[in-house]
Formats: C-alpha cells, sequence, structure tokens
C-alpha cells in the first residue's frame, strides 16, 4: 500500500496530487491572460473617456469590471471543484471553465457595445 491509498482509507478525501497542482498553475497563467486582457480594457477605455472629459456611463463600467472578475471567480471556481479530481479530469474542467469565460467576456462585450450605443 502506498501513503496515498492509505491517505485516502483513513480519511475518505483525496488530495490533490503535484500533477494536478502542476495543471492548476498551467491553467492559471491561461486565465490570467483573459485578466489581463480586461484589464486592460478597462484602463484604456477608462482613459480614452477621460481625455475627452466625457464620463463613462455605469452600465459600460460594471460591464469592464465584469469583464476583469469574470475569469477570477471561473478560475477559483473550478479551483475548488476539482480538488479531489485527478489531473485529467481537472485540466477538462478547466478547459471546460475557460470556454464559458471565453462566453461571458463576448456576452459582457456585446453589452459594453449596446450600453454605449444607447447613450
Amino acid at each position: 500500500m502506498t501513503a496515498d491509498s492509505i491517505d485516502t482509507t483513513v480519511t475518505g478525501k483525496r488530495r490533490r496530487s503535484r500533477v494536478g497542482w502542476v495543471v492548476a498553475v498551467v491553467f492559471a497563467f491561461v486565465y490570467a491572460f483573459a485578466v489581463f486582457g480586461g484589464l486592460s480594457n478597462l484602463i484604456g477605455v477608462n482613459q480614452n473617456f477621460a481625455s475627452f472629459g466625457v464620463a463613462m456611463p455605469g452600465g459600460a463600467l460594471a460591464a469592464l469590471i465584469g469583464l476583469v472578475a469574470a475569469p477570477v471567480v471561473i478560475y477559483a471556481i473550478a479551483l475548488w471543484g476539482t480538488r479531489r479530481l485527478t489531473a485529467v479530469a481537472s485540466a477538462v474542467v478547466f478547459i471546460v471553465g475557460f470556454a464559458l469565460t471565453a462566453v461571458i467576456t463576448l456576452d459582457l462585450q456585446s453589452l459594453y457595445a449596446a450600453v454605449l450605443s444607447n447613450s
């Protein structure tokens, strides 16, 4: 018997393996790419509005903040949800989570465009 099998039989819980942590860290960089995109949009668009002396509509600002927050929240949920899964299953969950991040990002960008066109 290995130490891992003894640990799971005694406590009934599995812990993330080293390979599972490698998968989580690799996907942290992938999700960080999405956060960086949202953060650059937030800073850049806010500066453009400020350079023209125009206040950004509240709905547009909320959509831009959502672009930053969505990948962080989805990654945190995926990290928490995969704590007892194998590395391959964790990778699948992180990929599905990143696809969900892409869908939410596109929705928030279209919401941003709709708010600006109605203003």
